[in-house]
């Protein structure tokens, strides 16, 4: 079986259907290559005939025979990480007797460097907890730039893509807004083992830098008594050289690989697509 979940995608005003690759799955009797690699190959086909692109993530153990049945490697999702307290890290590496001394001389640093950051960019942006996605997350998303792809993050999408909850691992919305009230942009994320997993973020493209929006939320999170924030991403260099300037280290990366129609008004490249983990399958 191979599984496609259709998703729309926009450049400025040209809009697309596209699909994620997802749920390939070959019953045990028949897992030996020349089947497996049927099934990519007729689905990808089925794929081009009835989207303007498809796209996935495979693990390492189908990686080989999507690159047999003729997908393109078009880049990597890359996680970044940027540490706020560094407690954890001591406690698996030092004598406990030591752990507090070594994260407060590091935390320290970390805090002071943060510091500089803010006070070289200013900070014009207040954030809010949202409880759901209302029409000012229209405004953000009407007012994305009109040279990236992106997958739809209309507010009906996002509400259908991040379903309300409650208790731990429950979605998390935060609002970005200028001090005279105008939105500026929202990140979507939840809280698991001391780390704010970012699903989702997006900044107006009128709006301040994607280094002073990815600080700022950085800083904000601070109050939760949190360790970490991590983010993935796939895309614009703009956006990769923002996170690194804020203090995301790249860790972990996975493939991304894309079918795409012959003469399709849009298509995935790296130096156009706007790609989080809202784009995938699975959600971290």
């Amino acid at each position: 079986m191979q599984g496609f979940v259709p998703r729309r995608f926009w450049m400025g005003e040209r809009e697309t259907i596209a699909a994620v690759m997802a749920d390939f799955v070959v019953v045990p009797a028949h897992r030996s290559l020349g089947p497996a690699l049927k099934l990519m190959r007729t689905g990808i086909e089925l794929g081009k005939a009835r989207f303007s692109f498809s796209y996935g993530t495979p693990n390492e153990k189908s990686l080989a025979i999507v690159r047999r049945a003729g997908l393109e490697t078009i880049g990597v999702f890359t996680r970044y990480t940027k540490v706020l307290r560094s407690e954890s890290y001591w406690r698996r590496r030092i004598p406990s007797w030591l752990t507090p001394v070594a994260a407060a001389l590091v935390d320290l640093g970390i805090l002071a460097v943060d510091l500089g950051r803010g006070w070289l960019r200013g900070n014009p942006f207040h954030w809010a907890e949202r409880v759901d996605f209302g029409v000012e997350f229209d405004r953000i998303w009407q007012m994305r730039s009109v040279h990236r792809v992106y997958g739809d993050r209309s507010c009906g999408t996002l509400a259908w893509r991040y379903p309300a909850g409650s208790g731990q691992g429950a979605w998390r919305i935060s609002l970005a807004s200028s001090a005279g009230g105008d939105v500026l942009g929202y990140v979507v994320w939840r809280l698991r083992n001391g780390t704010v997993m970012v699903n989702d973020f997006l900044v107006v493209e009128s709006g301040a830098s994607q280094r002073t929006f990815l600080h700022s939320f950085s800083q904000y999170v601070r109050r939760f008594a949190v360790d970490r924030v991590s983010v993935e991403f796939y895309g614009a260099s703009d956006v990769v050289e923002a996170l690194r300037d804020c203090g995301f280290a790249p860790r972990e990366q996975s493939s991304i690989v894309r079918a795409s129609q012959q003469g399709g008004d849009v298509s995935l490249s790296q130096a156009s697509a706007y790609m989080t983990s809202f784009d995938r399958d699975n959600d971290e």
